[in-house]
C-alpha cells in the first residue's frame, strides 16, 4: 500500500502528467503527496570568475527568481492535489535534482517516486545528466517514470 508519493516537479508537461498519475494512485490509497523541486544554479552563474564584480548579488537574484518560480508552480500543483481531497506537502530543495530527490525520498520514507522523463538526446544526457535515469538507478523505493 502506498502511503507517501514523492513527485519530482517542474514546469515540463511530463512532470505535470506524473503529478496527475500520482494523484490518481494516491486516491486509491489515501496517500500523501510530496511535491518537490530542486534548485541548482549552473556553475557559470555562481562562479566568481565569470561574475566577479558583484557575484553574490547576481547569484542571489537568479536563486530568488528561480525559487519564486517554483513556489508559484507548487501553489498551483498543490491546489490540484487538495481539490482531490488529499494531503500535500511541497518543498524546494537545493542541489543536484536527482540526488536531492533521492535524499528527500529517503528522509520521508517515500513508497514511490514519480518523475517525468525529459527525453533528452544522448549528448544532452551525457553533458547534463538525466534526473529520471539517476532516480531509477538510485532509489530505494518504487519509481514511476512518465514519458508522455
Amino acid at each position: 500500500m502506498l502511503q507517501k508519493i514523492l513527485v519530482g516537479y517542474d514546469d515540463e508537461p511530463r512532470s505535470q502528467k506524473a503529478l496527475e498519475i500520482a494523484i490518481e494512485m494516491a486516491k486509491c490509497n489515501q496517500a500523501e503527496i510530496f511535491i518537490v523541486s530542486s534548485l541548482a544554479l549552473p556553475l557559470y552563474v555562481s562562479s566568481p570568475d565569470v561574475f566577479s564584480v558583484d557575484n553574490i548579488s547576481i547569484t542571489k537574484y537568479f536563486s530568488d527568481t528561480a525559487r519564486r518560480h517554483f513556489e508559484e508552480l507548487h501553489q498551483k500543483a498543490s491546489a490540484k492535489v487538495k481539490a482531490s481531497g488529499l494531503k500535500v506537502t511541497t518543498k524546494i530543495l537545493d542541489g543536484n535534482p536527482g540526488k536531492a530527490l533521492i535524499r528527500y525520498a529517503e528522509e520521508i520514507n517515500a513508497d514511490l517516486i514519480a518523475v517525468g522523463s525529459n527525453n533528452k538526446g544522448v549528448l544532452n544526457r551525457f553533458l547534463l545528466g538525466s534526473v529520471s535515469n539517476f532516480v531509477v538507478h538510485h532509489a530505494k523505493c518504487m519509481v514511476l517514470v512518465v514519458k508522455s
